[in-house]
């Protein structure tokens, strides 16, 4: 049996060859986050973290959690949930992540599609018959919408998501394989805007691989539900995992190399040139949130679906 450093037996090997113990990993995993929250985390901040009940967002929770409560003066701190409304998953996770924050005295706000735009994803999925945006497009807007609203009427300044190594690889092969060179230069560990409606969004595990979160997640959180979102398997970013968990196999690596190299060659040369068309921010005419747009995309969608003016 593969031994960590320690003598006792390996639940993870990681790049370079390293085998870790479940305490070893959890200790590598703090060190990550607790770095990245040194390096972007201000004393005047207030904290917001988009949390899902999956074991990415709640080991990101946990460690931002436990790393406020070594700090002499503890910064605000929420987790907020959107609920989609994806029936067999999300109240599953929701679920647990009640308990979760009720356990840690966490506060949790839940904000729900249904309320906010009178129809949940499953319902939102049955009326796009003559539109062929995809589920992972359609959901996506409206949690990025919904999220920055919700943090920025929270006071945070800062919202903290659980993107992992192998969600960034995945986004910025996404971006390079649509031509969207706009959104690829918008990408790093936090991204900023001149714009005070938009809240700051920071990113602790980009480094960090997704198999090593769901081997944290399966000795720390038993209780995680063991779910996976239905309409996973029909998005563009399901086909990027395929392929870069296929190279990841081929070339050892191959992800943090990739985001290594994006974030200290490619994100600071693309910042350096402003995007050709959407640069300017203004505010939407139809909810008067920020846009590259007259209209924002999270409104676009909804006129396409037929859904309500969000919170109307």
């Amino acid at each position: 049996m593969d031994e960590c450093r320690c003598g006792r037996p390996a639940v993870y090997h990681g790049s370079g060859g390293r085998l870790t113990c479940g305490d070893h990993l959890s200790e590598w995993l703090r060190s990550q986050v607790f770095a990245e929250l040194k390096k972007f985390i201000k004393s005047s901040d207030s904290l917001a973290v988009a949390a899902s009940g999956g074991k990415d967002s709640t080991a990101l929770l946990e460690m931002v959690h436990d790393w406020n409560c070594e700090r002499n003066n503890p910064l605000p701190l929420k987790a907020i949930l959107i609920d989609e409304g994806i029936t067999g998953y999300r109240e599953f996770t929701r679920k647990f992540l009640e308990k979760f924050c009720e356990f840690h005295d966490i506060p949790l706000t839940v904000v729900t599609f249904r309320e906010s735009l009178g129809s949940n994803l499953d319902s939102i999925m049955k009326r796009r018959k003559d539109s062929q945006v995809s589920s992972c497009t359609i959901c996506g807007a409206f949690r990025r919408y919904l999220l920055n609203r919700v943090a920025r009427e929270a006071g945070a300044t800062k919202l903290l998501l659980a993107h992992n190594l192998d969600d960034e690889v995945q986004t910025l092969l996404m971006n390079l394989f649509t031509g969207n060179v706009g959104q690829a230069g918008r990408k790093g560990e936090l991204s900023e805007t001149p714009d005070d409606l938009f809240v700051p969004r920071f990113k602790p595990l980009i480094r960090v691989p997704e198999k090593a979160l769901t081997i944290h997640g399966l000795l720390h959180y038993p209780s995680l539900p063991d779910r996976e979102c239905p309409y996973l398997r029909e998005s563009l970013r399901y086909e990027m995992r395929l392929m870069a968990n296929e190279y990841e196999t081929l070339h050892p690596g191959f992800k943090l190399k990739l985001i290594n190299t994006y974030l200290r060659d490619i994100l600071p040369a693309l910042q350096k040139t402003p995007p050709k068309s959407g640069g300017n921010l203004q505010k939407c005419e139809c909810c008067g949130e920020p846009a590259s747009q007259l209209i924002c995309k999270t409104c676009q969608l909804r006129q396409t679906l037929g859904l309500k003016a969000p919170d109307a």
